[in-house]
């Protein structure tokens, strides 16, 4: 059993079995610390006790395996201080430092190495730096179009390319997209099976109407949320309005058939979406008939925010006029016009791979995405993404596979995780949609949400299906800060924005031992008056820092007090913490 006291969901995180876990840890909930209990917790199972070295542990950088190795050995060090005749865990130290804790892509230079010989690598294969790897691209880049341009009488689809992303006074445009759909393209399993599926998505032949098309499809969906929203907070008002109906005569009576035509409107037009683009086009634009005077009413309050509300939506609608101007048979000819310039780029991104692959072999290097894919080729069946011979056997080393940061896994790697497992069953995910922020690098939060969504909650389902513990309490902040968070988030945070609701699962909870909370958390809103006539707008930041300041030494100069160490003291300069977003730039204006 663990030396600490663990929570009740913290002990479930530790101690499950028997299945694939997702660990939806929110911030400050004690992920690092689970994620050692649970190794501790196989490492000292008397009854079925595993060396430290069977587990296949992978973070996200470096820096984070580093420190929870660091972190296993400290853990392994106090245990064998307490238990100095047991041999069995001094030998775990000494295991640990040969444990794969490491990246994914530590992971796969490992196996590559070792199965260099079915892939026909070299065994003393380099993995090339930035500027080795940027030099090599930007030569096959160089090629790729020296041989497109040769043939450019002959080929009219990398004509249309040269005319429209191409035009300029060189190819720097042309190539920076070549460049970055390329790097795109690595974040899927198998690139050139990618490709060939946008290549099908560009034949438009016997489509009527757009959406029948992805992009469409797109369109449709996003409009039905936007219409949906304010379809709902207009029957809201209109219910609030009705529900004293002699009190609000007057607003009903002035504004009641201006919003039901609205209401009446914006219902059709979600019906419509679903009969097809051109349905949705025709019951555009929504109405909104002037609204009648309105004097000498009481009741301000609601008449602005009705006025708010209705002002917001018709905003969002004349962004669907926007988007729902034209035709299926005008943008399904538009699309027909661009088909031969996207098809140009996939082919021309594809020949720009080929050619930097070979530059690749010829100087025996390999880059990070090739890490990935080669162990793809290696692990796992190109048709059915069965997991291979080699991937079975690999997957008999490991008695579990923890993954930590499971929020930034692209589609490469949740593959490559699924086929050194076995069949799924043990392997240990952690992680919080809520702190995925590399997207830049290709990171796909959407797996973790999705297995979020579809994983059941543990004790809910028997057996080895998949399940989920969440840790929402945190134990980094106080009380209020948390309360202020939740209200902050659950009012702004919804799946359109974030891709995750933030409700009641999603909130951060003070743990049961948090102290009583003290102070308050407030949020200041600075109001950054108009330039006058001739002068200049106030500079932001400096308004922002001398706001600062005066709140600072009124609090320092006043009679506020501070506890510190349970005794009451005044309030020092040194209380006081002012984190910045960019401190380089707005530095100078706050010191």
């Amino acid at each position: 059993m663990s030396r600490i006291k663990l929570t009740p969901d913290q002990e479930k995180a530790v101690f499950a079995r028997d299945s694939s876990l997702l660990v939806s840890a929110a911030a400050g909930s004690g992920k690092t610390r689970v994620l050692t209990e649970r190794l501790m917790a196989y490492v000292t199972d008397k009854a079925a006790p595993r060396d430290i070295n069977s587990f296949l542990i992978i973070t996200y950088t470096r820096a984070a395996a580093a420190e929870l190795r660091g972190r296993i050995l400290e853990e392994l060090s106090q245990r064998s201080a307490a238990e100095p005749e047991n041999r069995r865990l001094r030998r775990q130290t000494t295991l640990c430092y040969r444990a794969q804790i490491g990246t994914i892509h530590s992971f796969c230079t490992t196996i590559l190495r070792e199965y260099c010989h079915k892939l026909a690598l070299a065994p003393d294969f380099r993995v090339g730096d930035d500027d080795k790897c940027s030099e090599l691209k930007q030569k096959a880049l160089d090629k790729a179009l020296e041989n497109a341009y040769e043939k450019i009488g002959e080929d009219s689809d990398f004509a249309a390319l040269v005319e429209s992303v191409g035009a300029g006074r060189n190819d720097s445009r042309l190539s920076n997209t070549v460049l970055d759909l390329n790097e795109k393209m690595q974040s899927h399993p198998y690139p050139e099976k990618w490709a060939a599926d946008q290549l099908s998505l560009l034949e438009l032949s016997g489509l009527t109407d757009i959406s029948e098309t992805l992009w469409g499809k797109e369109l449709i969906e996003n409009a039905k949320q936007t219409a949906k929203y304010w379809s709902e907070r207009l029957d809201e008002v209109w219910l609030s309005l009705n529900s004293v109906e002699e009190e609000n005569a007057p607003i009903i009576s002035a504004y009641g058939e201006s919003l039901c035509e609205t209401m009446g409107a914006l219902r059709e037009f979600i019906r419509a979406l679903d009969l097809g683009w051109d349905e949705a086009v025709s019951c555009l634009p929504i109405p909104f008939a002037r609204l009648k005077p309105l004097k000498n009413y009481d009741y301000e309050e609601l008449k602005v925010r009705l006025i708010s509300i209705r002002e917001d939506c018709k905003d969002a609608c004349k962004n669907l006029c926007a988007i729902f101007d034209s035709p299926s048979e005008k943008l399904l000819r538009e699309l027909a016009i661009t088909a031969p310039a996207m098809r140009a780029l996939l082919k021309l991104t594809l020949e720009f791979n080929k050619i930097y692959s070979a530059e690749k072999r010829r100087n025996n290097l390999l880059d990070f995405s090739d890490l990935e894919h080669f162990a793809v080729k290696l692990l796992c069946d190109p048709e059915t993404n069965d997991p291979t011979e080699t991937a079975v056997e690999i997957s008999k080393r490991y008695t579990e596979i923890m993954v930590d940061e499971y929020q930034d896994v692209n589609a490469v790697q949740d593959l490559l995780f699924r086929c050194v497992s076995r069949k799924g069953t043990n392997v240990f995910m952690v992680g919080d949609v809520k702190q995925s922020i590399y997207r830049f690098r290709l990171a796909d939060p959407s797996i973790f949400i999705k297995k979020y969504l579809t994983y059941k909650d543990f004790g809910a389902s028997e057996g080895n299906d998949p399940k989920k513990i969440l840790l929402q309490s945190n134990f980094r902040s106080d009380t209020n800060i948390l309360h202020a968070c939740n209200h902050v988030f659950t009012n702004t945070m919804s799946e359109a924005l974030g891709e995750i609701r933030y409700d009641g699962k999603a909130s951060l909870i003070p743990p049961d031992c948090a102290a009583p909370a003290r102070g308050k958390t407030e949020i200041a809103i600075l109001a950054v008056p108009q330039a006058e006539d001739g002068e200049e707008r106030p500079d932001k930041t400096y308004l922002e820092a001398r706001m600062v300041a005066q709140r600072i030494k009124r609090l320092t100069q006043g009679n506020e007090t501070i506890f510190d160490n349970s005794l009451e003291r005044p309030i020092r300069y040194s209380d006081f913490a002012i984190l910045l977003r960019s401190p380089n730039s707005a530095g100078a204006a706050f010191r």
